[in-house]
């Protein structure tokens, strides 16, 4: 299934993304500390790991429910199935549009360079492209598991028991 390839996906580029990050700013603190010679790239490329990790990762916690969020009330069975599908899709609707002006941002930013290093801006609206793409896909994936646990009776039978 899609969504759980969108799902490696994510933990991949967290991952790596974190990795980077770390190397780098061991790296700064090594040159400019102990060599005396301040790498300028590397601080760069550290804050665009960030950016990257800060706007996928959030589409790797939605399928688990691992997204903070503030229950007021619990719902069971069929009520629970109902309510999730409803804010899932409330939810679809400001992300779709920051994948459009992610899309439109990256297109506009596309000539403007980062100073140090020469990389083009638009890889920063990229990641907010990314993330909220994959942020869909996973939403609408849960979307479809409420609708096949609401359409099989036995579950409903299951879960109104609980």
């Amino acid at each position: 299934m899609i969504s759980d390839f969108v799902r490696k996906v994510s933990y991949f580029i967290i991952v790596l993304t974190m990795s980077i990050a770390c190397i780098l700013y061991f790296l700064q603190v090594i040159f400019r500390y102990a060599i005396h010679l301040p790498l300028n790239w590397t601080e760069e490329i550290s804050v665009l790991a960030m950016v990257w990790m800060a706007f996928v990762g959030p589409a790797a916690l939605i399928k688990g429910d691992e997204l903070i969020r503030v229950k007021l009330i619990k719902y069971k069975g069929k009520t629970k199935e109902i309510i999730s599908i409803i804010t899932d899709l409330i939810m679809i609707i400001p992300i779709g549009f920051i994948v459009v002006y992610a899309l439109m941002l990256a297109v506009k930013f596309n000539t403007t360079e980062l100073p140090a290093t020469g990389i083009s801006k638009a890889v920063v609206y990229v990641s907010l492209f990314v993330g909220s793409l994959f942020m869909i896909i996973e939403f609408l994936g849960k979307i479809r598991k409420a609708l096949s646990v609401l359409t099989n009776r036995n579950s409903i039978k299951r879960m109104n028991k609980n």
